[in-house]
C-alpha cells in the first residue's frame, strides 16, 4: 500500500522538477559552429594559385595535387581525420558536392 501512495505523490513532484528544469537544446555532431561554404563558381586555375611541387620524391603511382592550394587542403584534411574515422565519414556526406574536396 505504502508502495501506491509514495508513487501517487512522486509524480507529481516530478512533474514540478522538470518544469522548473530549463529545455536543453541538445548539439549534435553535424552542427558546425563556424559554417563555411565555399563558392562553385571559383575555377581551379584562377583561385588555387601556383603549381605544387613537392620538396622529396614521390613515387609515379601517386596522383600529385595541381596546386599548393590543393596540397594544403589535403594535408590539414589529414591531420584533423587522423585519430577520428567518424569525421572522415562526415566529411564525405557533408563536402562530397564540394570540387574542392574530390580528392
Amino acid at each position: 500500500v505504502k508502495r501506491k501512495q509514495s508513487s501517487r505523490y512522486a509524480l507529481p513532484a516530478l512533474r514540478r522538477l522538470r518544469s522548473r528544469v530549463p529545455a536543453v537544446r541538445e548539439t549534435f555532431a553535424t552542427e558546425n559552429k563556424f559554417p563555411f561554404h565555399y563558392t562553385e563558381d571559383e575555377s581551379d586555375e584562377e583561385s588555387d594559385g601556383e603549381a605544387f611541387d613537392p620538396l622529396w620524391e614521390v613515387p609515379d603511382q601517386l596522383v600529385m595535387p595541381k596546386t599548393k592550394k590543393l596540397h594544403a587542403i589535403i594535408e590539414a584534411t589529414a591531420n584533423k581525420v587522423q585519430g577520428h574515422p567518424q569525421l572522415e565519414s562526415m566529411l564525405k556526406i557533408k563536402l562530397g558536392d564540394n570540387k574542392k574536396f574530390r580528392f
